[in-house]
């Protein structure tokens, strides 16, 4: 009857019966024994997906080990694992669940026995319990499913002497470790999770826990190890919230180096370089790093650093006029172009800071040029020289002005002054004045052109003849002749007020500063459309992150070394500005920071970014009266 059946739906029973069983190699084991658990799937091309059961009670020590055999047309899988009891009693493996051709399939669960000591040497070899497979043959060589069998036992042997060999090359390595380093790691095996935390993770240093602000601090995150690494990749990095950052240039293929740390040697590899400068006082984090190493024999191993807590000190209060956010050590120089010149010409002067700190950071400085001499807004650039051990740089602000009169003109001398971290003090320092004499070119308004200059300036004033006017009336009672005495006195007090006015808004630079803050974020971002067309992807997000931040920093009266978002956004709160508007102006600076360090990005991206900035400041302006 079974032959007939097997005749009449041969492919029922050898093509679609899907066989998914669970087995280990004994029902009973020891705490210090280990124990295979082996899956199998019959039947399949293919597995979609494979979810092994918790094993709770037990410790994974080798696996999956998966392997997938075709015989005489009939295909199996078999998903192997290695497992050590970690409490006595009675534990229940719950059921494996494969997913084959989209339908989800269960295994049986098992049931293992965990006693104390180890039964290894009393369990005799595992016999093969009968199965269905049985049914249609009697150790026949030629039957497929007999044969299956024999090759699932034997391949079950190979895995099993393959997990042995594992185990060994893990003991070999683990001896080699302890000689070259000594016992600063397990002795034992398997190592536990505690055992590996211990012997592989991220460590952050900074060179200064307890910095002034703006003053930089240099920190690195390395991946210190004592154990095999296959692999790994990086998962997340710092965002580092509360800092202006410059990170360090880091190898592609960085070597490992030998490090001691708390008096025990480790391989570190440095993952990450940065100069950090805080923008505010108090405790701030830095934000731990992830990463995901693959280690042989224990899979996926995620690792992270720890917070580190920086202290944060004020700069003293004493702060001198000149002072315009310069932290570290500087020096300064001043030059200019041209010192003779007539009213056709222009010149340019130029100041320069050298030196090593926040660079980015330092603001214009205060020059107070003459009357007359047609300054323009100063053009800004800076440069990065050197990043080791600190961040080394100029900055110049290039001043051009096109005098309009003649005459002798002299900048005073430029004071610049900075805190100096090291020495805990404010120093300034001091340019040469310079004095340019302007001559009358060719283009003055008040000059006419021609050869003949000396008669052409002699013209009659009156050409008609002349009638005398009527003296029927005085001329003290005409409207006219009391309106020539009032105007001049009301375009004098006008003047007045209006001196007195601007006296007293540079008197005060914060309102100074609020009612022109405008007026300069359209200067600077009238820079960042002119780099729209050119190819210095870097310059434009800096003009339009510089725009941004300076203008809050004007409009909402913020010091630049205070300057960071959690400020801006306490303030704009506290003005009750909506919450819309203040998401915008913090997704614009990290888009901003963003591009800044990465090449993506077309022509279109900077016109979308450059119209979202000034769609903020006119939004602004409109709320920030």
């Amino acid at each position: 009857m079974l032959l007939l059946l097997m005749c009449a739906f041969p492919r029922t029973i050898f093509a679609q019966e899907i066989i998914f069983s669970a087995d280990a190699s004994s029902s009973k084991v020891g705490l210090q024994d280990r124990l295979q658990v082996n899956y199998s799937i019959k039947n399949v091309s293919g597995v979609d997906d494979f979810e092994r059961p918790a094993f709770s009670g037990f410790r994974i020590l080798g696996g999956p080990i998966q392997s997938f055999r075709n015989i005489n047309g009939r295909s199996s899988m078999s998903v192997s694992y290695v497992l050590q009891p970690v409490k006595k009693g009675m534990i229940s493996i719950p059921a494996a669940t494969a997913i084959i051709n989209g339908k989800a399939y269960n295994s049986n669960a098992l049931r293992i026995e965990v006693v104390d000591g180890s039964l290894a040497q009393q369990n005799a070899p595992r016999r093969r319990q009968p199965s269905a497979d049985d049914v249609f043959g009697d150790n026949n060589n030629d039957d497929p499913f007999a044969q299956m069998d024999q090759m699932m036992q034997q391949m079950m042997q190979d895995q099993q002497k393959l997990i042995e060999e594992m185990q060994r090359r893990q003991q070999a390595m683990m001896q080699q470790y302890q000689r070259q380093y000594g016992n600063g790691m397990a002795n034992n095996l398997p190592l536990t999770r505690e055992d590996i935390a211990k012997n592989l993770f991220i460590i952050v240093t900074a060179d200064n826990t307890h910095p002034y602000l703006g003053q930089q601090v240099n920190v690195s995150y390395k991946v210190c190890s004592r154990m095999e690494i296959s692999s790994g990749y990086i998962t997340k990095l710092p965002s580092l919230n509360g800092f202006w950052s410059e990170d360090y240039d880091i190898p592609k293929n960085p070597q490992a180096k030998i490090e001691h740390i708390n008096g025990v040697p480790f391989q570190t590899l440095l993952i990450k370089k940065t100069a950090v400068f805080p923008q505010q006082t108090g405790t701030l984090e830095l934000d731990p790093a992830t990463a995901t190493c693959v280690l042989p024999y224990y899979g996926n191993i995620d690792i992270a650093s720890k917070p580190v807590s920086i202290h944060v000190k004020p700069l003293p209060d004493n702060r001198p006029e000149s002072f315009t956010g310069a932290v570290g050590r500087f020096t300064v120089a001043a030059n200019l172009d041209k010192q003779e010149l007539t009213t056709d010409d222009a010149a340019t002067f130029t100041f320069r800071v050298s030196g090593s700190g926040n660079i980015k950071l330092i603001d214009q400085p205060h020059i107070t040029f003459p009357d007359g001499l047609g300054v323009f807004d100063p053009q800004i650039t800076d440069t990065i020289t050197s990043r080791n051990p600190v961040l080394q740089g100029a900055k110049i602000f290039r001043y051009s002005f096109n005098p309009q009169y003649a005459g002798s003109y002299t900048i005073p001398a430029v004071e610049f002054s900075y805190f100096d971290a090291a020495a805990g003090q404010y120093k300034t320092l001091q340019t040469q004045p310079f004095t340019i004499q302007v001559k009358e070119g060719k283009n003055a308004p008040h000059t006419i052109a021609g050869k003949d200059k000396g008669r052409q300036d002699i013209v009659d004033i009156i050409s008609n003849p002349y009638h005398p006017a009527s003296a029927s009336a005085p001329v003290i009672t005409k409207a006219w002749y009391w309106s020539m005495y009032g105007f001049p006195t009301l375009a004098f007090i006008g003047l007045l007020a209006y001196r007195r006015r601007q006296h007293d808004l540079i008197k005060n630079a914060a309102v100074y500063k609020i009612q022109k803050a405008n007026k300069v974020a359209w200067k600077r971002l009238s820079l960042a459309r002119k780099l729209l067309t050119a190819t210095a992807h870097a310059e434009f997000y800096e003009a339009i992150s510089k725009a941004v931040w300076l203008y809050l920093s004007d409009k909402l009266v913020i010091p630049l070394a205070e300057l960071s978002k959690d400020n801006i956004t306490h303030q704009l709160q506290a003005k009750q500005a909506p919450e819309e508007l203040i998401e915008r102006t913090l997704q614009l600076l990290s888009e901003c920071e963003m591009a800044l360090y990465s090449p993506a990005g077309g022509r279109q991206q900077r016109v979308d970014i450059l119209r979202s900035a000034g769609d903020l400041i006119g939004d602004f302006e409109s709320i920030l009266k």
